[in-house]
């Protein structure tokens, strides 16, 4: 351990490298003493740090310190549990993240080389504190979590009821379990936060190959996060691949089960899910096998410029892309493509709440492209710059309650498409969807399209996830792009 005396923290000088041939990125860091009013403290875990493992170097954590732990990279079989039990942490700040070197000058960004493995005893991770001091911080990074095994979160349970925030990084959440015989959550990763200043961010991350089992309902193969009392939740360029819900009575999210509460807000944004299933036996009611997110009260979420593809259920029954809003909530999702699975999307709204969808592409999927229902007269419900094509039926609104505004739609006519046998969705010369949308759809228009390039380019919105004619290296084109062999299956 590395305690600086005159309370400095560390000044980082830190140069970046990346590997043509491996893509990898390698982090030199050169320490130099910088003014601070909080502690640096500098713990190592490996075979030539300080301590053998990652929870012993906890131990030596400073409260209300810059707390900075170092993993060698390499296999650590344990179950790490951060709580009032293993430390006494309520202020400052603790930065975990792999990739390290032994003399734990030189990081290279790949969560693969540094391993928590749970070995199916318990999850491998687990962090919950009582009310903290605020901003109180918590990071992962370059870490792999699998083997884990528990009720919820079998590979990383997070529990927060004030001012604690982490942030999850260049992580992968691989091959855990959530089973019990009574309500199992979140196969890799279960969030739960309450009372005000808590936050949850989780960027450039994947999620993969976990489970969700057992009980009388099953919710979020890979994650399952349920937030209330002002307290952001943030999903954003994770790849949701491979995971798996399985129960014979009620299934949610097969890749994601986001519950959004009492002045919450949830964001999931540019991500990717893909091939994640729903399995049972029986017939089970099933939700979101891509995503399922409800916003309840006066809670808000955005779903925006994600790509949902060939997420299933064994029975052939659940939409990819669930949406639920009421009481007072607000809900918009929109710039978003959902194609190849049992059913596309599936939307609800009641009492006062708002639920807009705006540039849907939703496509080839067996059964409906978009089932839109209506509970309440004082409901808003709007559809706009939307294409529904290829599905066993393109668009069902149901407004026996209310009424849906929809316009600007492309239903049922052929978009022409780039390659659709091949999972690209752009348009191509000639297609109706170009420049025949409007730009004042009543939730507004989203900043960018599903690729993150301009969603206006010719002065009128074109229908659809994808804006401009066969435009394959628009500006962050290269940021997300799905491999066909992404969609097959790995």
């Amino acid at each position: 351990m590395n305690t600086s005396s005159s309370r400095t923290a560390l000044s980082r000088i830190v140069r970046i490298c990346r590997s043509a041939a491996f893509g990898l990125v390698v982090v030199s860091v050169v320490a130099a003493p910088g003014p601070c009013s909080a502690q640096a403290v500098l713990l190592t875990v490996g075979p030539h740090g300080t301590y053998p493992t990652i929870q012993g170097a906890l131990a030596g954590i400073v409260n209300g310190g810059v707390n900075e732990l170092r993993i060698e990279a390499g296999t650590f079989m344990e179950n790490v549990v951060i709580d009032t039990s293993t430390v006494v942490f309520y202020e400052g700040e603790l930065h975990i993240s792999g990739g390290w070197d032994p003399a734990f000058a030189t990081q290279t960004a790949d969560p693969d080389l540094t391993v928590i493995d749970g070995n199916g005893v318990d999850r491998c991770l687990f962090l919950g504190l009582p009310p903290t001091s605020p901003n109180t911080k918590v990071s992962l990074a370059n870490l792999t979590l699998t083997g884990g095994e528990a009720m919820r979160g079998g590979g990383m349970y997070f529990s927060a009821s004030g001012n604690l925030r982490l942030e999850i990084s260049d992580c992968l959440i691989d091959a855990n379990t959530a089973e019990h015989t009574i309500g199992p959550r979140g196969g890799g990763l279960y969030a739960n936060m309450s009372g005000s200043g808590n936050s949850l961010w989780v960027h450039d991350s994947r999620i993969e190959h976990n489970v969700c089992t057992g009980g009388s309902s099953a919710l979020g193969g890979g994650a399952y996060v349920d937030i209330s009392g002002f307290s952001p939740v943030t999903f954003e360029r994770v790849r949701f691949v491979s995971n798996q819900v399985e129960n014979d009575s009620e299934i949610r999210g097969a890749g994601l089960s986001l519950r959004v509460d009492a002045g919450a807000v949830g964001s999931v944004t540019d991500s990717d899910f893909v091939n994640n299933q729903a399995i049972s036996s029986a017939s089970p009611t099933v939700t979101g096998t891509g995503i399922q997110v409800g916003v309840y009260d006066t809670g808000w979420a955005k779903v925006l410029r994600n790509k949902l593809f060939i997420n299933s259920s064994q029975t052939g029954l659940g939409n990819q892309l669930q949406l639920v809003a009421s009481g007072a909530a607000q809900l918009r999702a929109g710039d978003t493509v959902v194609a190849g699975g049992d059913e596309g999307v599936g939307a609800s709204v009641r009492d006062t709440a708002l639920l807009a969808l705006t540039n849907l592409t939703s496509v080839n999927n067996t059964d409906h492209g978009l089932v839109f229902y209506i509970g309440d007269p004082t409901a808003t419900a709007s559809v706009h710059n939307s294409v529904f094509y290829g599905n066993g039926t393109d668009l069902t609104l149901q407004q026996g309650a209310g009424t849906i505004a929809n316009s600007h739609n492309l239903v049922g006519v052929d978009p022409i498409f780039v390659n659709p046998a091949g999972f690209n969705f752009k348009l191509s010369a000639g297609s109706p969807a170009e420049n025949a949308g409007t730009n004042s759809p009543p939730a507004g228009l989203g900043d960018a399209d599903c690729d993150g390039a301009v969603r206006v380019i010719a002065g009128t919105v074109d229908m659809g996830a994808y804006e401009g004619i066969d435009v394959l290296f628009s500006d962050g084109f290269a940021l997300r792009t799905l491999r066909w062999s992404d969609v097959v299956g790995d």
